[in-house]
């Protein structure tokens, strides 16, 4: 008894109680932290001081302000989230996606060319539009009744019921009848080609143009108000004889020069498209 006294001591364990959860910090730090995120969130989605609440348009001219107002607003509100038939929507200006709304935009108004959308805290999206500048009049090879505004990049808009009599009708000889707006028919080079000759017969002889068939890559046959063609190249130049600028040269040269006045009223059609020469047709007889 007295060895087990000397040599065995009763192990004694203190008990100690769980201190409670919301004394020990890290808690606090974790609740401090969610309820800054709630209110983070609260202000970036629903905080009513920051929901789109103004629409700013600018450049434009012939689509309406109160239309491109329209779908930017009813673009700008987000869905989040839906379950059980209820949804969660947001009009935040942090939310609006720009380059979506900045699409819609161009998909659904052909006479747009191009579109910016910018930020202006807190509640203002701001539009800014550039419109396609018409160079003629696009209608279906056969008839006046289909008809479109045609701007420099080939693309057709703002679908017409007939041209009008100071508009150059410009026609494909193939692609059909049915076109729809928005979209690109012309090759960007026929078109500057094409432009390239109206500018330079009105600025230097007072000619303007009446109607342009292109046939393909390589061949556009333009009708002045005079009642005499003219057939050229619109492909890019391969070398110095070629292309639509020397093509003009050779053109103003005969027109000054070259053809005599009182045959000039007999002109049936100059063909450009020969290197370094053209052919000058009139009712009686052709000639190189």
């Amino acid at each position: 008894m007295s060895y087990r006294k000397k040599h065995i001591k009763s192990k004694i364990y203190r008990i100690k109680g769980k201190k409670p959860l919301f004394k020990r910090p890290w808690i606090w730090y974790v609740i401090f932290s969610f309820i800054l995120i709630l209110i983070l969130l609260y202000f970036w989605f629903f905080y009513s001081g920051l929901q789109v609440n103004n629409v700013l348009i600018s450049g434009n001219k012939d689509v309406k302000t109160d239309e491109l107002q329209n779908i930017v607003f009813q673009r700008s509100n987000i869905k989040l989230m839906s379950f059980a038939g209820l949804s969660v929507a947001t009009k935040s200006i942090f939310v609006t996606d720009k380059k979506n709304l900045e699409n819609i935009i161009l998909q659904n108004f052909s006479a747009v060319e191009s579109v910016n959308i910018n930020r202006k805290l807190p509640q203002t999206l701001v539009v800014t539009v550039t419109e396609r500048t018409p160079v003629g009049v696009f209608c279906a090879e056969t008839t006046k009744d289909n008809c479109f505004l045609i701007d420099k990049n080939g693309v057709i808009f703002g679908q017409k019921l007939t041209p009008s009599d100071t508009s150059i009708i410009v026609r494909l000889t193939s692609g059909g009848n049915n076109f729809s707006e928005g979209k690109k028919v012309i090759d960007e080079n026929e078109i500057k080609a094409l432009t390239k000759v109206q500018d330079n017969l009105e600025s230097n002889f007072q000619i303007n143009l009446t109607e342009a068939i292109i046939y393909n890559s390589k061949k556009i046959t333009v009708t002045t108000d005079k009642n005499w063609e003219i057939i050229f190249d619109p492909s890019p130049a391969s070398d110095s004889s070629s292309g639509i600028d020397s093509q003009l040269l050779r053109l103003n040269m005969l027109l000054r020069e070259g053809i005599p006045a009182e045959n000039i009223k007999n002109l049936k059609y100059i063909d450009l498209r020969l290197k370094d020469r053209a052919i000058v047709c009139d009712n009686q007889e052709c000639k190189e």
